[in-house]
């Protein structure tokens, strides 16, 4: 019995796109604005705790207990807070600016695996469907496919869609 593929499913993050490369030049970047206080270790320790904090929160958003801006902000706060910093004298509009810096850097970060141009050739020629399947926000993942070329060539999906 032979199985046909009708149909594939690819993952942005980490698997077109190298978020992990974008987010971590993007966090060191706005960490010397954010803690200029922290040398180059001290920065890639912040990043660590950056990144748990990202697991943490991602995750709360997901199950629906925050909005994506929510996360954003207590991400924010924490990593601040965990290098001395007053995070509750943070107002939503200044983490929001603070955010934004990092933001800018990892749009500015982003580019897709090497190995996509020829994968979205091959896959373009096979008789299944292909598609986007991502957990982040619509907009923002919009915004990655466009900057890696791929918007017009495959159909994207979140949880704003699907639920």
């Amino acid at each position: 019995m032979t199985t046909r593929v009708r149909a594939v499913l690819l993952d942005l993050d980490g698997t077109l796109l190298d978020h992990k490369g974008a987010a971590q030049a993007a966090f060191l970047t706005a960490c010397v604005q954010w803690l200029p206080d922290l040398d180059e270790q001290e920065r890639q320790e912040a990043h660590a705790e950056w990144q748990r904090l990202e697991a943490i929160h991602m995750r709360a958003y997901l199950n629906k207990a925050v909005t994506f801006q929510e996360q954003r902000r207590t991400r924010l706060r924490g990593v601040l807070s965990a290098y001395g910093q007053d995070a509750m004298a943070v107002s939503d509009a200044k983490a929001d600016e603070l955010f934004t810096i990092y933001s800018r850097h990892y749009e500015k970060a982003w580019t897709a695996y090497d190995d996509v141009p020829e994968a979205m050739d091959f896959l373009g020629t096979a008789p299944a469907g292909v598609a986007v399947l991502s957990n982040g926000d619509r907009l923002q993942q919009e915004a990655k496919l466009a900057s890696i070329g791929l918007t017009l060539k495959l159909p994207l999906f979140t949880p704003s869609d699907v639920g």
